[in-house]
């Protein structure tokens, strides 16, 4: 065969195959019956058919059943009903503007698929619809153009654009599913609200470009793309994310619609890296995070309750606001790792915190509590609770925040107290605390126990009482406590402390083996108790000042199964009634006046039997009376004012004196039992005359001194032992007073005595020996004892031998003038 012929052949075989690859024209057949019939009738189609792989099938009215597996380039329905066994394969573009596939079977678009109008579209039956094509959905023109699953499902594993204008529905019912392998985006243009309650099933990529998605039953495990000012919305039934990854700078929402039973959104692990929004419903799931803006207005987030750790990260700022009750429930753990915002309450307690069943919020971030109304942290039931602060929590609302007494505040970090009251009800804190002028850290309920804190600022740290139930008892372990210190109820404990603030102390107990020091001006006021227990020690270094009882005895200082009380400082005891510083049970129980002690209130102090008083300092009775039942022996100085008493009252115990006793006033032993003296008792004081009253027997021992002052022949110090006796030993100084020389003979009457009963115990014994301090040393003093009397006399300067006569003259001369001392009737 010639080449020439063989290219002529080539030609024409190719010519041949390529003639076989062109298919027939496409023609469209239109279904033509309006009630049920087979698909394969060609007779059922006009023109005839049945359609063919390249035809074009329209079905707008009737049941075309398709029973059998079919191939078709398009398909095109608006309206009718799509029925059968069969599966319909679409390879080419289709519309649908409503009308309804049925039965179970699959239909399958391969091509591109345009779903619009106003008419609804359903799926049922069991049937599928597959979408391998890019599918558009769009030109509703009201809340129309409803897909509806009717027990169905639509499989995308392409694109699928939602266009629709107005709001839109993805419905589901029975048994029903929307799978989304690929990508469903809600275009820009579809700035309504696509509803979906159908099962939607995401494992590709969902867009919302615009508008919002409400979805009621969704779980993904794809991502979640959210544009700006658009959102996604899970209100109703149940929505899981696994694992999913959500961006943009548009909003996922959990919220409720507030009728029956809330939907649950459940987050597996993840990322939000949207906005958020929790506004109703409860959250559940593993750890997941969310590093976006979020906010939360109402609604619970939800552990499984078997202790492994679901946690909620808000790694973005969070804003908690609102009306509604925001729980934490089943151990569920809330980190806050950015700034969160507390605010909008709009009456006292909404807007609460609530943690139920065991849960844990941990603050590692900045905590603002700006609240208007009184805000509330609170328990539900079950435990444990704690709210963590690590990083900064700032009180900015002048108003009180309460964290209840099933939540324990823990405050690691630093609290900022910047207006109005924190009042935490247990817990265990080691960080600091900062108190703004006008606000206040104040503990009422619970345990709390503050390790080695620091108490900062020009606030106010109070322990106070609500006398309902328990009160707190605030264990302060150490730290450092600058500010003022309220004490008006409940239990301070702990070991040592120092408080360095201006301290009020209105009710309550200090309780504990330890000491609590007051370094700062301290009062201790109203009609309160006021409890030192358990062996307690309170040093007092400051001012401190008692006052303002309102009834006999109300205002009480009790001792109680062991305690100290130190005035180390000035204490001012002002009260106008009766007051007590009494003892309950056990002891010792002492009270050591170290420094300054000023009776100032017109009325009666009684120490009560149980309670030692022990005076080194000074013991001043400005007004009003002492009254001690206990075994007393002075060490420091006592001062009784005019019109004054310092009494012992126990029966069989007398008053002590191993220091000074001296004043205007009265020193009052038990009845029949004496004033011993072995130190010093001066009448006036050292610098001073006056006269002094011992309201009982009188002794003075070996080393006892009575110092008496000579001013002048009619100024000078005097004692009365009033129906008392006298029993003398010891030391007589004479002091005088600015350079006062009495003259021979001059004599002074420094004690008179008398216990109404002349005998011979009337006086006992003698003074030792006479000590002049500041006379001329030619002067000699010399002591007459009569039977109510003791006078002080200036005796003659003894004669030189040489002298005899005149001596004997002046003998004589003395000893008229001791008889005339001793028949004068004044004496």
């Amino acid at each position: 065969m010639s080449s020439c012929h063989c290219r002529l052949q080539a030609r024409v075989l190719a010519t041949v195959a390529w003639l076989t690859v062109i298919p027939a024209s496409a023609a469209t057949l239109t279904w033509n019956v309006n009630v049920a019939g087979d698909w394969a009738i060609g007779t059922n189609w006009t023109p005839a058919g049945p359609p063919a792989a390249v035809d074009i099938a329209v079905v707008n009215s009737g049941n075309p059943q398709l029973n059998a597996p079919a191939t078709i380039l398009g398909f095109n329905q608006g309206g009718g009903t799509l029925s059968g066994t069969g599966n319909l394969t679409v390879t080419g573009s289709s519309t649908w503007t409503t009308g309804t596939q049925n039965g179970a079977a699959v239909t399958q678009y391969d091509g591109p698929l345009a779903i619009s109008g106003p008419g609804g579209k359903t799926i049922s039956g069991t049937r599928t619809v597959t979408l391998n094509g890019n599918t558009t959905w769009s030109g509703n023109t009201a809340a129309n153009n409803t897909i509806a699953l009717a027990t169905g499902t639509i499989n995308n594993n392409a694109t699928f654009t939602d266009q629709n204008t107005f709001n839109n529905s993805l419905t589901g019912s029975g048994i029903n599913a929307f799978n989304n392998t690929g990508t469903w985006t809600k275009d820009a243009t579809s700035t309504g609200t696509t509803t979906v309650t159908a099962t939607f099933n995401n494992t590709g990529t969902l867009n919302v470009n615009a508008g919002s998605m409400n979805m009621t039953a969704s779980t993904h495990s794809g991502s979640i793309n959210i544009a700006e000012s658009a959102s996604i919305e899970f209100r109703n039934g149940t929505n899981v994310l696994n694992g999913a990854t959500i961006a943009g700078a548009g909003t996922l929402i959990v919220s409720t619609d507030g009728v029956g039973a809330d939907g649950t959104a459940t987050i597996n692990g993840g990322t939000v890296g949207s906005a958020f929004l929790l506004s109703g419903g409860p959250i559940n799931g593993t750890a997941h995070v969310f590093n976006g803006t979020s906010t939360w207005t109402g609604g619970s987030i939800f552990g499984d309750a078997v202790g492994d750790f679901e946690v909620t990260d808000f790694n973005g700022n969070l804003t908690i606001t609102g009306a509604n009750t925001k729980a934490m429930v089943n151990g569920r753990t809330v980190n806050l790792n950015a700034t969160t915002n507390w605010t909008g309450n709009t009456s006292p307690n909404n807007n609460a915190i609530r943690f139920w069943n065991g849960a844990t919020v941990n603050n590692n971030g900045t905590f603002n509590d700006d609240n208007t109304f009184q805000a509330f942290i609170e328990h539900s039931v079950g435990a444990p609770h704690n709210f963590n602060n690590i990083g900064t929590y700032n009180k900015n609302g002048n108003s009180l925040t309460i964290v209840d007494g099933g939540v324990a505040f823990n405050n690691i970090g630093t609290v900022n107290i910047n207006a109005g009251i924190l009042r935490p009800s247990g817990g265990t804190s080691t960080g600091t605390f900062n108190i703004a002028a006008g606000a206040t850290l104040q503990f009422q309920d619970g345990a709390n126990v503050l390790d080695n804190v620091t108490t900062a600022g020009a606030g106010t740290f109070a322990i106070i009482t609500d006398n309902v139930g328990g009160d707190t008892t605030v264990s302060v372990n150490g730290g450092t406590h600058t500010t003022a210190f309220l004490l008006a109820g409940s239990t301070l404990a702990g070991t040592d402390h120092v408080f360095q603030g201006q301290a009020t102390w209105t009710g309550g107990a200090i309780s504990g083996a330890a000491s609590t020091t007051f370094t700062n001006d301290v009062t201790i006021s109203g009609p309160n108790l006021k409890t030192i227990v358990g062996g307690r020690t309170v040093n007092l270094e400051a001012t401190t000042t008692w006052t303002g009882n309102t009834a006999v005895n109300n205002n009480a200082i009790r001792f109680w199964n062991g305690a100290t009380l130190n005035n180390n400082g000035t204490f001012n005891d002002e009260n106008t009634f009766q007051a007590f510083i009494e003892h309950n049970v056990g002891g010792p129980h002492v009270f050591n006046n170290v420094g300054t002690y000023n009776k100032n209130g017109n009325s009666v102090t009684l120490f009560d039997l149980g309670v030692t008083l022990n005076n080194t300092g000074n013991f001043n009775v400005n007004a009003g009376s002492i009254q001690h039942a206990g075994a007393f022996d002075n060490a420091g100085t006592i001062t009784t004012a005019a019109g004054t008493t310092f009494a012992t009252t126990g029966l069989s115990i007398d008053l002590q004196n191993h220091g000074v006793l001296q004043g205007t006033g009265t020193y009052d032993p038990a009845n029949a039992r004496a004033v011993i003296n072995a130190g010093e008792v001066r009448p006036g004081t050292a610098t001073t005359v006056g006269d002094l009253t011992i309201a009982g027997n009188y002794t003075q021992t070996a080393v006892g001194l009575f110092q008496v002052n000579l001013a002048s022949l009619s100024m000078f110090d005097t004692m009365d032992v009033v129906l008392g006796n006298l029993a003398l030993d010891g030391v007589l100084q004479v002091t005088s007073l600015d350079g006062y020389n009495p003259v021979l003979g001059d004599t002074f009457t420094i004690i008179t005595f008398d216990d109404g009963v002349a005998d011979a115990s009337d006086l006992a014994g003698a003074f030792n020996s006479i000590v002049p301090v500041g006379f001329d040393p030619a002067l000699i003093f010399d002591v007459l004892y009569f039977d109510h009397e003791v006078v002080l006399t200036v005796a003659a300067v003894p004669l030189p031998p040489a002298w005899p006569l005149a001596g004997t003259a002046l003998a004589a001369a003395l000893l008229r003038a001791r008889r005339r001392v001793t028949r004068n009737p004044s004496r």
